[in-house]
């Protein structure tokens, strides 16, 4: 979230509430009272009857009618805004509205929105701002949406390597990056592929190496090169694996570190236990 974005929520906290001046003195109602009021009421009555702390309940409530969310939409509380704009239950018309908000939070909210369609996303592909450009890296399955965000200098290369519906061959090209936070959030990618985890074993940073040696599929080549990893931290990561290699684990039961030695013989008993 930007600065002028705090500031605004700030302001319309301050100043104008929600719809206009705030009105102090207004009564407000109880908890269990304001949730039915979202369930039922006209924004009018809404309003009338609440303080400003049970709009937000309402943006956030699956069940508050699609007419009172549109409402909720015009708001100058950003919090308000975004919750709607996350909200299931906002109608076709409040979508629109919202993709087309100042701030690039509520249009990022938006991309976040468990029915957020490829088809819908499409009108946010040529937007530059930082919080939409994010959730894009995160949300799309375009592959050529991905492919296009990797070359921009701006969008977070890691959050793209995470992405499932990248290429096989830009996965392969992030696990190279030169940034150890893109190669190790491409060990995190479903489609990882062993000749990446094989390759992660003998990475120059250890975090990258332990990340491997903890995967659930790395290849037993790649073990055997773990288990002899100068950081301990690695050789525990791997013994503890529970897809380890039985070979491996045997090696690491003579592991000069006893943290090392002691997983690697628990693995081992665990796995005599089970075949018993």
């Amino acid at each position: 979230m930007t600065t002028n974005e705090d500031d605004a929520r700030e302001d319309a906290r301050q100043t104008t509430g929600m719809f206009g001046p705030q009105n102090h003195n207004r009564p407000e109602v109880g908890l269990t009272a304001a949730e039915n009021l979202f369930e039922t009421a006209t924004l009018a009555q809404l309003v009338e009857a609440t303080g400003p702390q049970f709009w937000l309940d309402a943006a956030e409530r699956e069940r508050t009618p699609p007419a009172l969310l549109r409402a909720l939409a015009e708001s100058d509380d950003l919090d308000v805004v975004r919750a709607v704009a996350s909200n299931d239950s906002i109608d076709v018309e409040t979508r629109d509205l919202l993709s087309k908000h100042e701030y690039g939070s509520v249009r990022a909210a938006l991309i976040y929105g468990p029915t957020c369609t490829e088809d819908f996303l499409e009108r946010f592909y040529d937007d530059d701002d930082y919080d939409v450009v994010y959730a894009l890296c995160q949300k799309s399955t375009s592959t050529d949406l991905l492919e296009k965000l990797a070359a921009d200098e701006v969008a977070p290369e890691y959050e793209i390597a995470r992405n499932p519906a990248i290429s096989a061959a830009l996965l392969a090209k992030l696990a190279s990056n030169d940034e150890a936070l893109v190669r190790n959030a491409a060990l995190q990618n479903p489609n990882v592929t062993e000749e990446i985890l094989h390759a992660a074993a003998s990475d120059t940073a250890a975090n990258i190496r332990e990340s491997a040696a903890r995967h659930r599929r790395v290849p037993v080549k790649a073990q055997r090169i773990l288990a002899s990893d100068s950081e301990v931290a690695v050789r525990e990561t791997l013994a503890m694996n529970r897809n380890a290699d039985a070979a491996v684990l045997a090696t690491l039961t003579a592991d000069e570190h006893p943290d090392v030695r002691g997983a690697a013989s628990r693995r081992l008993a665990e796995r005599r236990a089970l075949a018993s």
